[in-house]
């Protein structure tokens, strides 16, 4: 149940994705060697498992993840925060061809909208609204993650958290979690 649905939905691609069983990977943009093996891997199985990806197609956790799970021939959906026809980053270009060809591309925001710093956390509340499980992966302190958490908390959606080093800033936020779960 999503308090502040969007006004209206741009998709591009396949719409079936969104059908359960999907599961959110997300995570820090400046990731660990650690962070990003662990999204790599959560990736490949869920694309062994059949069960659709969903994440924001940022830099580090979210596009390690997304990028495994396509290669392996899974389903994957990149929520985003721009419009369809931008892309943000911009070396996930490749990465956002390959899932506008076999995945689906979503976002609340038209064609030509540049991203914000608002729009983040809007886009972290479609992925937890699509998500049946999110994974916080890592996340530091301050980081975007963190309010997918509350997001899925917030729509009794089931939340998981990897385990980080405790002497790592990329897993500060992920191992307070922990505390919560």
């Amino acid at each position: 149940s999503l308090k502040n649905p969007p006004e209206q939905v741009f998709m591009e691609g396949r719409e079936e994705l969104l059908k359960p069983p999907v599961l959110a990977v997300v995570g820090s943009r400046k990731c660990s060697p650690y962070g990003a093996s662990v999204s790599r891997e959560i990736g490949r199985q869920a694309a062994k498992a059949g069960v659709t990806l969903v994440s924001g197609m940022a830099a580090g956790i979210d596009s390690s993840a997304q990028r495994a799970c396509i290669h392996q021939g899974g389903n994957v959906i990149a929520v985003l925060g721009n419009g369809l026809d931008l892309c943000y980053p911009a070396e996930n270009r490749g990465l956002m061809e390959e899932i506008r060809d076999r995945g689906l591309l979503l976002s609340e925001y038209p064609p030509g909208f540049q991203a914000k710093p608002w729009t983040f956390p809007q886009r972290n509340r479609l992925i937890a609204a699509i998500a049946d499980i999110i994974v916080i992966v890592e996340a530091s302190f301050h980081s975007g993650a963190l309010k997918t958490a509350e997001y899925a908390v917030e729509q009794n959606k089931m939340l998981m958290t990897v385990p980080g080093n405790i002497t790592s800033r990329c897993s500060v936020g992920t191992n307070r979690l922990l505390a919560y779960i």
